[in-house]
């Protein structure tokens, strides 16, 4: 079967190998064609000199600069000066990146079938797979795999040092695979319980492709995946080999579960599609949060069902936490849920609890509605905390879809504070709003020894996984421990899975829908500087904290994402997550020579720490906090730190 007709509906093959070359055929031919393929061509030049040249890139000016003398100079005054260079440098670096992939994937759509061309890039990996293991086998190269995706790429804050002993495997797909594909009636998909009555469809997409792409392409026609999570640059590989969670999770679970079939490259180059159905039935629930240590996630078909254009967000504000915490179980555990559920905690005793439900045009209330995508308009998280300091009870405002699905991306949730204080003030919004969010990756390769050294003592970014019913203990929990503020708080279903998924089973499977047994669970994001730290407390130690923070997970079924680090110790990550039936998987399905465990990628020793002489981090610690955090370009006065307060 052709490429094309596999990827636009067409029955799966169950072939494990591919070995026809398919040839790339245009859409549109003559000069028009010509063109835009040497704009293809230019384009995808560009990203790759981007992603590929910038670390060995910036490596040499570096030592270029400290043979000159003026590297530690020029690093203070990055450190010190943080916003104004993240204004004029990294936001239109930023910008120039978006618009060229955006560019390379409207030539690809327009011009080109993208599944054939998606049919060269599979045989692609399975001839670099297959050579690196021949390497391997012959002592001429590394035993393990990775993707060569640069670490300053990923969105989690941290740089991994596994890469770096690794046989890099390139995975460039960045494409959506055709256009949705309508089907009717209930599906095998787990997204289609609150739908089964409803026309679904399902879509093939490559593993780099975006949450703001897929968001982009779906909602103009009418369509949505159940869960889309709220960060522009989240990828669908990302989401489905770490984890993915949004306001709609406590209808469909996570992420994993709207996925109808992926197709992966194993470690021995073996192309296989693995449905709950099929052959490879076993390793269906296994992928999800493998952290790419069973296999090279090279497509996935994921299930997407109708969408309004509008939503109606209603929010209740709470002025204590048991009020709070009774109004967010309530709109997950009712009968009839609405279509997204959110809380927002400010402090100990304060929280906004929001729901969601999508609507049609004629029931929009014109005096209502609130565009909140607009560059100019305020921070969503801002302007839920004005709602809150309103004295209001109660809210109502119309917002529309693709909106709502970004809501947090202008502020990367409340982290663009720390690092643009004032970037919510009117002025900045009108003049540079247009520019942000600037790129977590481009953040990450203009960080400075001085700020990583700043992030790693007293900075978090976490998201635990924990059952609902104990959310008010867990709040206060974290409150005594780290007091950041805000908190997202975003419920979900945890199935049970059999034992076949690395989470592990719920312990109290209080609740069943179509597709099984499930216990309400809640993401709980803390993202910000710990209160310890802001108050400089001599006892204050981030991985003390961290590792209290870790057995509270474990005493109460709880789980941390991994796009973060972990400091638990090898036998507390396999007591927190299950390691049977993954053991099994990279086994019988050829990992355990070819990739490195997930605790291995992912614990903080296997991270880079930098280390900084004493004298040098008692001169960094002189100008923060005020300083390493950034001025704001529109107060004449360095602000930072100091703006936090808490009661």
């Amino acid at each position: 079967m052709s490429g094309k007709a596999r990827m636009n509906g067409g029955a799966r093959g169950h072939a494990t190998t591919t070995t026809t070359t398919t040839t790339t055929t245009t859409r549109h031919g003559g000069a028009t064609s010509s063109v835009l393929y040497v704009a293809l061509q230019w384009v995808t030049v560009v990203l790759q000199v981007m992603t590929q040249i910038m670390i060995p890139l910036g490596s040499a000016v570096i030592d270029l600069l400290r043979v000159m003398g003026v590297w530690e100079v020029l690093t203070d005054v990055i450190t010190r000066y943080r916003a104004p260079f993240v204004v004029i440098f990294v936001l239109p670096l930023s910008l120039m990146f978006d618009c060229a992939m955006q560019i390379r994937s409207y030539i690809i759509f327009k011009l080109y079938s993208a599944p054939e061309l998606h049919e060269e890039r599979v045989l692609d990996v399975q001839r670099q797979v297959a050579l690196a293991v021949a390497n391997a086998k012959a002592g001429k190269g590394p035993k393990r795999l990775c993707t060569a995706r640069p670490g300053w790429l990923s969105i989690s804050m941290d740089y991994r040092t596994y890469k770096q002993s690794s046989a890099q495997i390139s995975i460039s797909m960045y494409d959506i695979l055709g256009e949705v594909q309508p089907i009717t009636g209930p599906g095998s998909g787990s997204g289609g319980q609150e739908t089964a009555s409803a026309m679904r469809g399902s879509i093939w997409v490559e593993p780099m492709v975006s949450m703001g792409q897929i968001s982009h392409f779906l909602n103009p026609r009418g369509w949505t995946l159940p869960i889309l999570p709220e960060m522009d640059d989240l990828t669908v590989g990302g989401l489905l080999m770490g984890v993915g969670i949004e306001t709609s999770c406590h209808k469909y679970g996570l992420f994993s579960e709207m996925v109808e079939e992926y197709e992966v490259v194993l470690g021995n180059s073996e192309r296989i599609f693995v449905r709950r159905d099929n052959e490879y039935a076993d390793l269906f629930h296994a992928l999800p949060w493998s952290y790419g240590t069973l296999g090279f996630l090279v497509s996935v078909k994921l299930i997407v069902v109708p969408c309004k254009p509008w939503v109606r967000l209603r929010y209740h504000p709470a002025r204590s936490l048991e009020k709070g915490v009774s109004k967010f179980r309530a709109l997950c555990d009712g009968a009839e849920k609405p279509d997204f559920v959110e809380s927002l905690a400010f402090s100990r005793d304060t929280m906004v609890v929001m729901e969601g439900d999508m609507v049609d045009e004629d029931q929009v209330v014109p005096g209502a509605r609130n565009e909140i995508g607009r560059f100019y308009m305020p921070w969503f998280y801002k302007h839920v905390e004005e709602i809150l300091e309103s004295g209001a009870d109660f809210a109502e405002e119309f917002v529309p879809i693709r909106d709502y699905y970004h809501r947090h991306t202008k502020s990367i949730f409340w982290e663009l504070e720390h690092i643009i204080p004032g970037g919510n003030h009117p002025f900045f919004r009108y003049l540079f709003g247009w520019l942000v969010p600037p790129k977590v990756s481009f953040l990450k390769l203009t960080q400075t020894e001085g700020m990583q050294s700043t992030y790693e003592s007293m900075h978090v970014a976490q998201d635990f996984l924990l059952p609902l019913k104990g959310l008010q203990a867990q709040l206060e929990f974290l409150d005594d421990k780290m007091g950041i503020y805000p908190i997202w708080l975003c419920p979900h279903k945890h199935y049970n899975s059999g034992g076949t998924a690395f989470l592990r089973d719920p312990v109290d499977c209080n609740a069943e829908d179509e597709i099984g047994q499930y216990e309400m669970y809640v993401d709980i994001g803390l993202y910000g500087f710990a209160r310890g730290a802001l108050e400089k407390k001599k006892d204050f130690n981030m991985k003390s904290v961290m590792r209290e923070v870790e057995n509270y997970l474990l005493r109460n079924h709880g789980f941390q994402m991994m796009y973060a680090d972990t400091y638990q110790s090898r036998e507390e990550f396999l007591q927190m997550f299950n390691h049977e039936h993954y053991f099994k998987m990279r086994e019988k399905y050829h990992a355990t020579e070819a990739f490195g465990l997930i605790y291995d990628k992912m614990a903080r020793k296997h991270t880079s720490a930098i280390e900084i002489q004493p004298s040098r981090l008692v001169q960094i610690q002189s100008i923060a906090p005020n300083d390493v955090l950034g001025r704001c370009i529109c107060c004449p006065n360095p602000v930072g730190l100091r703006q936090f307060t808490y009661s």
